[in-house]
């Protein structure tokens, strides 16, 4: 069996992030409250995409399209990041969040531009953390990143979803669904 190579391990390090986004806010150890499933799938992409990075003479940037895309998302993340240094106020993690949002597009980005190859895995990734987010929805499952105990039970006629929040949920559902859809349309005509 052929061992991947680092450009490889990154983008399966992404596709298993994307299939477990329900677990996102997870804490995996109380005592770390900073420390989530999300946070720890960030640091391995992060160390998989530098180490595919290591040695390389040059890096290819990509064209059109997907580096307008990673440098709107670096100059939102600066937007936001120094809104938030100026005015003093990080909205209850709102900053982080973006942040980790633009740091797993562009890592993500990457990942795929070290390894193009691994873009349909990436893709499936997307696909089973959708229908996994949407399916816990549709059951009742609120806060799946509840610290103690099982997750809650949403009591109220809004989907939360296992990110516990409507907002999460829709986002994250209105990325992934269009992406879906679109290649499952390229790959049938």
């Amino acid at each position: 069996m052929k061992r991947a190579t680092w450009p490889e391990a990154a983008g399966f390090v992404a596709a298993a992030m994307a299939a477990l986004a329900p677990l996102w806010n997870t804490y995996l150890v109380p005592q770390l409250a900073a420390l989530t499933v999300g946070r720890l799938f960030i640091v391995a992409l992060a160390a998989t995409v530098v180490a595919g990075l290591w040695g390389r003479r040059t890096v290819r940037l990509p064209a059109g399209s997907g580096c307008v895309a990673l440098g709107a998302l670096v100059c939102a993340g600066m937007l936001v990041a120094g809104s938030a240094a100026t005015s003093g106020c990080t909205c209850d993690g709102a900053v982080y969040g973006f942040g980790e949002y633009v740091a797993v597009s562009i890592l993500t980005a990457i990942a795929v531009m070290l390894a193009p190859r691994m873009a349909p895995i990436i893709l499936v990734g997307i696909g089973v953390g959708a229908v996994m987010m949407a399916l816990l929805a549709l059951v009742g499952v609120d806060a799946l990143h509840s610290s103690v105990g099982p997750p809650a039970v949403s009591l109220s006629n809004r989907l939360t979803g296992p990110l516990g929040n409507s907002n999460l949920l829709g986002m994250y559902l209105s990325l992934a669904l269009p992406l879906l859809a679109l290649v499952t349309l390229r790959r049938r005509g």
